[in-house]
């Protein structure tokens, strides 16, 4: 947490955080990671610790989306800037960046893996024409708000 604070601190010092992006993402992230380790705690025996096998799959995925969206981020990103003709529709990528923060602060609430690459791929395709230094600091801000943070809050980490 404390480099992601520092990171924050740096971007946001340099101007290159998008801060409406990491507020979507930040509103999506923190809701869904509460109910992430509220579900846990109730469903699960023993919290995070007794969600071993879901544990153990959720790290799995999240590492292989880890990977396809590293490999593929310019690819993705090429793929949104054809699509979208620069026609963007606003209301629609807001929804889906607040749905990105959710997602992502389930996987990390459970597995605390896979925030960054997916989050600044998933960042790529719905803001294709954000420059990418502003598309880092905007994912490392809003990593603050994520799963991992949480847990470490609330003393399960």
């Amino acid at each position: 947490a404390v480099t992601k604070a520092g990171g924050t601190l740096a971007h946001g010092m340099k101007g290159t955080v998008d801060w409406q992006v990491t507020r979507r993402l930040a509103s999506g992230s923190i809701p869904a990671a509460a109910l992430t380790l509220l579900a846990l705690a109730w469903f699960a025996p023993g919290g995070v610790g007794g969600a071993t096998s879901l544990i153990k799959v959720s790290l799995g995925v999240a590492l292989l989306l880890t990977a396809v969206a590293i490999i593929c981020r310019k690819h993705i990103q090429d793929f949104a800037l054809r699509h979208s003709k620069g026609q963007e529709n606003p209301r629609r990528t807001a929804i889906l960046t607040v749905i990105t923060g959710a997602v992502l602060g389930v996987l990390v609430s459970i597995s605390s893996v896979g925030a960054g690459a997916l989050g600044v791929s998933a960042l790529f395709f719905l803001y294709p024409r954000l420059p990418t230094l502003r598309i880092v600091g905007s994912d490392i801000s809003g990593s603050l708000s994520g799963g991992g943070s949480l847990r470490k809050a609330i003393g399960i980490a």
